[in-house]
């Protein structure tokens, strides 16, 4: 076991950034596709593997197909692992990671700083630890409020667990995801105006401008330094092969 942890704190420092961040996304694929593999996680209608790893996929990679409907194949664990699987996938696991590091420590050691240095674009004289507090407080802040007012609408619209409902859809609109735990998405909601524009707004929110306020936050106590362009750099992590010119994807619908 000793020689296991020695394997992989030195295949840690010695592989690039890029590369482990690029592994850390397939290493997220892979756990979520065995879990959504395990029979505890099913309906009555279980996926194929093959479905599993594609769900897991698409839902890291916040891209929004489907082969299986998410809430006919998986009960509500499975639902909540898609759910945990978008949220690592659309705000970035080291975005959370780095997070997570800071809550404990307080602060990020060398390695980790170089990863969340490869993983964004920022302009010179960013503070990290702002920057990435920032961003995951603004999220789960938005992601909270979205499905506070989404778990009304729909226990108004009578829809069967709305707090749940109100919380899987808001996340999925704010990480841009396109995924619904309805088999027609939002069709059946065209006419309700309130959940309409609560994903739409969502949606807008969780395109880069999480990661603009995020940088606001870091530069506002000090401002940028000369030549750093707060509006035009884009943030983005590795996920689903995405490069630094296209942003964070957010012309796409949130559900559906």
């Amino acid at each position: 076991m000793t020689r296991v942890f020695g394997a992989l704190r030195r295949h840690f420092n010695e592989r690039r950034p890029v590369v482990l961040l690029a592994q850390g996304y397939a290493l997220y694929m892979l756990i979520g596709c065995v879990l959504l593999a395990l029979p505890f996680t099913h309906t009555d209608n279980p996926p194929p593997l093959i479905d599993a790893l594609f769900t897991a996929v698409s839902a890291v990679s916040t891209t929004g197909l489907v082969t299986v409907s998410p809430s006919g194949s998986f009960n509500t664990l499975g639902e909540l692992i898609i759910l945990a699987l978008i949220q690592l996938g659309g705000i970035g696991y080291m975005t959370l990671g780095s997070f997570v590091l800071l809550t404990v420590r307080h602060r990020l050691d060398r390695r980790h700083s170089e990863l969340a240095e490869e993983a964004f674009v920022l302009p010179e004289g960013t503070d990290l630890a702002r920057f990435i507090r920032g961003v995951v407080l603004f999220s789960l802040s938005i992601e909270s409020a979205g499905a506070i007012a989404l778990s009304f609408a729909f226990a108004a619209s009578d829809t069967p667990m709305p707090i749940w409902n109100g919380i899987f859809h808001a996340v999925s609109a704010f990480c841009t995801a396109g995924f619904s735990l309805f088999d027609t998405s939002l069709e059946a909601f065209s006419d309700n105006i309130t959940i309409n524009l609560v994903v739409a707004i969502l949606s807008y929110l969780g395109g880069d401008r999480f990661y603009r306020h995020g940088r606001l936050v870091a530069l506002g106590h000090r401002g940028p330094k000369a030549g750093a362009d707060v509006s035009d750099h884009r943030a983005c992590d590795v996920r689903s092969g995405r490069n630094r010119h296209h942003g964070t994807g957010a012309d796409r619908s949130a559900a559906g």
